[in-house]
């Protein structure tokens, strides 16, 4: 992808703001102890204009986290290879234990996901729950880091690129 097509699909910062708040899901990257690195999905909500996390304060990803809090987060949307959307973003997750903290997330992503319970049951829920605050070094919602929309392609931009590509030299059998 050239500079001038990158810059076309780049989101700006009120395009990638819409494009988080109407998300449902990401994929949440961590380090393991020994390099690797751990995916998972997670549904997410909003804490002082950062994104945040609930999640069992024992989980794997709580322990990543406490050791290096070092993160990378994709949100996508999109069926279809000309549909595609995606907003990658890198920074650090703050663990927080605080209750009154957890209960705040847990109340906005009842709210997010049509997910309204009982306030002594989500209560209950809550108590062994943590918050990952995930937030980067540029604006709020950590709205700078790479991102992009794909445009696609048509049919004859794609022939005209592969009849513009040389053709791959093979390697003849020995005999």
């Amino acid at each position: 992808m050239g500079l001038n097509e990158r810059a076309a699909v780049r989101m700006s910062t009120d395009e990638q703001r819409q494009f988080l708040e109407s998300g449902r899901k990401l994929v949440l990257a961590s380090h393991g102890r020994d390099g690797s690195i751990q995916l998972v999905v997670m549904h997410y909500g909003f804490l002082d204009d950062c994104l945040a996390f609930l999640t069992k304060r024992t989980s794997q990803k709580v322990s990543n986290f406490r050791r290096d809090p070092r993160a990378s987060i994709i949100v996508h949307a999109g069926e279809r290879y000309n549909e595609l959307q995606g907003l990658c973003l890198a920074g650090r997750i703050q663990v927080i234990d605080e209750v009154d903290r957890v209960m705040e997330v847990a109340r906005t992503m009842q709210l997010r996901y049509d997910e309204v319970k009982d306030p002594a049951k989500l209560e209950r829920a809550m108590r062994n729950r943590v918050v990952l605050k995930f937030a980067t070094s540029g604006p709020s919602l950590g709205i700078t880091p790479r991102s992009g929309r794909h445009p696609g392609r048509t049919r004859r931009r794609l022939a005209a690129t592969r009849r513009e590509s040389p053709p791959t030299p093979r390697a003849s059998p020995r005999t």
